[in-house]
């Protein structure tokens, strides 16, 4: 016979938890947040509240593991954030 483990369900944590973070435009900066969620959530990086897309400044990595990361080639004035 086989056990069947049921998980849990639980909304997205974002660990360590989203902290603001301030860089000199021109910069280059990395902001990397691990989210845990079960079902696996759906990320996106949004910059002034409108979604951001991998390409140009922006390389956007999301792990298999719940790593998410933005890499900004140049920073620009706005607020980045993870939802």
């Amino acid at each position: 016979m086989e056990e069947v483990v049921e998980k849990k369900e639980y909304a997205p944590r974002f660990n360590p938890g989203l902290e603001d973070k301030s860089v000199n435009v021109g910069q280059s900066v990395r902001l990397t947040c691990t989210v845990d969620a079960i079902p696996k959530a759906s990320i996106v990086w949004y910059k002034d509240g409108l979604p951001l897309r991998s390409g140009g400044r922006h390389n956007i990595i999301i792990a298999e593991d719940g790593t998410c990361t933005l890499d900004i080639a140049e920073t620009v004035e706005g607020k980045f954030s993870l939802l």
